[in-house]
């Protein structure tokens, strides 16, 4: 340790941990500084009236004597202060299985967190536990443990994601879950055919053109007050028309360009995360298709949204943007399970491309249909109310079930909207 004071400089050996306090409403530090610390306790103020009633008498004892207060904890920090020598001296002996290895590495992927340090640290603090415990093997129960001090700090929060809350529940549901492949399968591709020709020709249809902008070529004129761009003969010619004989160009006179561009496209993606989804694995298609939209997107420049849905609500994991990256991690990232609530999504897409309507949004949904939670209380209320919302908007339904095995309720909704629909069997090689 190095230690500086007005120009004397003295350095001694150190052994020491950091421990560092802070309060989360003045702000948060950036993930790669949190990953640096070990392990992380969350204290929370005490909301039990007995509880509260017994650290107001413990500070007025304190208060009171001190030094008669701290003896009648005495026997127990020594007692606590032994057993952690103990564990010290045993820690070089304790064994973690390779079994236990793998469920640590289990529990982080599930997580989404990807920094290394989270497991080395899960390992090692759940080697201290058992050695605190006596013993010279690793169990179960200490990996949990471990688990929940090692990890909380390190979950990276998506763009507009609610925060995770780690408990010994969902790590436990975590440890219980089997083995399923719901990974992005990026060695797919597209299907070269007449379908899949009209899927991408329906996703790109309205979004062709515009006709608007400084940019593009000069198709006509308009009238107007305070033109961007002077359309020069055409304001000649309204001149002419006014005066033949002496023509002069005044202030009315002026006409403005209008040009024909390439419109940036906008594409809000709506991905059904229900438990229907992993029946089969369609949620890998549909993540799967999701991507490739993606990756098509970014050649192309255009902006792409994406909303999820799952539970009771849909989520908007990422506002429109060109910056893909942040899709992509949310598709890889994405969490599955709850009901199925479709018609709710739809009317948070419907919200959102209410922003952006100068861009014409498409909105691509893809779901297996199965429906269970609904704005009102039935699809056919719910349509009544989407309807003035969503029909003039370009849609594409692409149903995550095999065609011959669908329900239909993807096919009512897309013909109530005069939309077409895709199955992820026509569309994916």
């Amino acid at each position: 340790n190095i230690i500086e004071r007005e120009g004397v400089s003295v350095s001694h050996p150190s052994k020491f941990i950091l421990v560092g306090t802070m309060n989360p409403e003045e702000g948060d530090l950036r993930p790669q500084i949190l990953d640096r610390f070990g392990l992380c306790v969350e204290i929370k103020a005490l909301t039990d009236p007995k509880e509260r009633l017994e650290i107001i008498k413990y500070r007025m004892k304190f208060d009171e004597n001190p030094i008669k207060f701290q003896k009648r904890f005495l026997k127990k920090q020594r007692e606590l202060q032994e057993r952690i020598i103990n564990a010290k001296s045993l820690l070089d002996e304790v064994e973690i299985s390779e079994e236990l290895l793998e469920l640590i590495v289990k529990i982080s992927a599930s997580l989404g967190i990807r920094t290394h340090r989270a497991d080395i640290i899960t390992a090692k603090a759940a080697t201290a536990i058992a050695a605190f415990n006596k013993r010279k093997k690793v169990k179960e129960e200490d990996v949990k443990e471990a688990a929940l001090l090692a990890l909380k700090h390190r979950i990276k929060q998506l763009p507009f994601e609610k925060e995770q809350e780690i408990d010994e529940e969902l790590i436990e549901e975590l440890i219980e879950e089997p083995e399923d492949d719901f990974e992005i399968d990026k060695k797919r591709k597209l299907k070269k055919s007449v379908k899949i020709a009209e899927f991408t020709g329906t996703i790109q249809g309205k979004n062709s053109a515009s006709v608007t902008g400084k940019r593009g070529k000069y198709i006509k004129a308009k009238e107007t007050t305070n033109p961007d761009s002077i359309a020069i003969d055409a304001t000649i010619k309204k001149a002419i028309q006014e005066n033949p004989k002496n023509p002069k160009i005044l202030p009315e006179h002026l006409m403005e360009k209008v040009r024909i561009s390439k419109a940036e496209a906008l594409y809000l993606i709506l991905l059904d995360s229900s438990s229907s989804m992993k029946l089969d694995k369609k949620i890998k298609f549909a993540k799967t298709i999701a991507w490739l939209l993606l990756k098509e997107s970014y050649e192309k420049k255009n902006r792409v949204g994406l909303i999820t849905f799952k539970g009771d609500e849909a989520q908007i994991i990422s506002e429109p943007t060109t910056d893909l990256t942040k899709v992509d991690e949310a598709l890889e990232n994405l969490e599955i399970g709850g009901k199925t609530p479709l018609t709710p999504a739809l009317m948070e897409a419907a919200k959102l491309a209410s922003k952006y309507k100068e861009l014409a949004p498409t909105l691509i949904i893809i779901s297996d249909g199965r429906c269970n939670i609904f704005i009102k209380s039935n699809l056919e209320e719910d349509l009544k109310i989407l309807y003035p919302k969503l029909k003039e908007l370009n849609l594409v339904f692409v149903d995550a079930e095999p065609k011959g095995r669908n329900i239909g309720v993807l096919e009512e909704i897309a013909a109530k909207f005069k939309a077409p629909i895709f199955y992820l069997d026509d569309i994916l090689i």
